[in-house]
């Protein structure tokens, strides 16, 4: 909050860019928080997202909910051995957080704390190119401080990990859209193809 606070209030400023550092840096901490809050991980999805991102860490081409399964398993999608619910875009990254950091709920939960505190700057960015920089900004702020974003990062509702990732990685593929719109270099049709092919390798 008082990152957020700090951001408004420097507005109107000669140094009006850091406005948008602070942001940013409030959106961090609200996300770290949010994925500190509750040490253990919660039930449909992020229990099987986990599940799968953990054996991802072994077999990352051959994504299982069961690891090895003491009988042939084929009672409905939510109990098989092989998980196609998701692509595995999403899930490469939560099974990096966990090599890394071991297998804690915070882990699983750190690539949306990343996605989603990327959003602010992005959107920010997006709304210079459409609009002005006053609408940017007030899109930076309700993107910063967006319970929705807060709830995925967190893991407390349906596709969590999953839909974070997956708006991190559409809003970057639309940014480098406008971008090459704006320039005409091609990088940025590049980077839009790559957003785009993560977005859908995500959902």
């Amino acid at each position: 909050m008082v990152f957020g606070a700090g951001a408004i209030a420097i507005r109107h400023t000669r140094h009006a860019r850091w406005g948008i550092v602070l942001l940013t840096l409030a959106a961090l901490v609200l996300r770290l928080f949010a994925a500190t809050l509750d040490p253990f991980l919660n039930y449909w999805d992020e229990a099987f997202h986990a599940a799968v991102a953990k054996n991802v860490v072994h077999h990352p081409f051959t994504p299982m909910l069961f690891a090895d399964p003491a009988m042939p398993v084929n009672a409905g999608w939510g109990r098989m051995h092989v998980w196609l619910h998701k692509p595995p875009f999403f899930l490469w990254q939560m099974a990096l957080s966990i090599r890394t950091f071991g297998p804690e709920a915070w882990a699983i939960r750190l690539p949306s704390v990343l996605w989603t505190t990327v959003l602010v700057p992005v959107t920010y960015r997006m709304g210079q190119l459409l609009a002005d920089d006053r609408s940017a900004f007030a899109a930076a702020v309700l993107t910063t401080f967006s319970y929705y974003l807060q709830e995925l990062t967190s893991g407390s509702i349906s596709t969590d990990h999953n839909d974070a990732v997956f708006i991190g990685t559409v809003a970057c593929s639309w940014w480098a859209l406008l971008e090459w719109q704006r320039s005409g270099r091609w990088n940025w049709a590049l980077a839009t193809g790559i957003f785009s092919a993560c977005a859908v390798l995500t959902k």
